[in-house]
């Protein structure tokens, strides 16, 4: 198949596994949306659990964040929380019965089928990372990325107990490293912001 074939398919193929995704989002009573905000907020750090953050991580206006954010509050999903010490700045934090929800995922089913791949997954994770590093460097969007590849990430020394975020001086627990940031900087980036 020539290089311009395989682009074309390859693009076509993840378009329509977004799709399907996205159709299958309608189960418990939640839209698309609210599905992706509520992945995203069971995903991210303390650092980016804010309207803002969810905003540019779903490529969305604040008035529709706000109008999925205020639907999931009403659904007793999430809750919003006032940020210590940053005036009227909020966290939006999922409820026990937001991440029962989540637990039941329809994305579970993709997750389950990407398991299939075997050793394939592996390649297949790599490449698509770096399809969306270079989407993400076109568009001039955040990467949202783990802690633990992001330049700031310190891995613990033997005098702390937890790794540490250079950028905002604190401490990272353990679960900490394997969630997403929206200060996150590629290591590759370093230098760049």
């Amino acid at each position: 198949m020539a290089q311009h074939d395989t682009a074309s398919s390859i693009t076509d193929l993840v378009e329509r596994l977004g799709r399907l995704v996205r159709s299958s989002g309608y189960a418990h009573g939640l839209n698309p949306a609210q599905w992706e905000a509520l992945r995203y907020l069971g995903r991210c750090n303390g650092f980016s659990n804010n309207p803002s953050a969810l905003a540019s991580f779903l490529s969305a206006t604040k008035g529709t964040v706000s109008q999925t954010v205020s639907s999931l509050e009403r659904k007793g999903l999430l809750i919003k929380t006032p940020r210590a010490g940053q005036g009227r700045a909020l966290s939006l934090v999922l409820t026990t019965k937001g991440r029962a929800v989540l637990d039941c995922d329809p994305i579970a089913d993709l997750k389950a089928a990407a398991t299939e791949l075997g050793s394939d997954a592996a390649t297949l994770d790599g490449q698509l990372k770096h399809l969306l590093a270079e989407c993400q460097a076109l568009y001039g969007v955040r990467t949202f990325g783990k802690c633990r590849t992001c330049r700031y990430f310190m891995e613990r020394v033997p005098e702390e107990a937890s790794d540490r975020c250079s950028l905002m001086g604190t401490l990272i627990d353990a679960d900490g490293a394997d969630q997403i940031c929206a200060e996150h900087t590629p290591q590759e980036m370093a230098g760049i912001r």
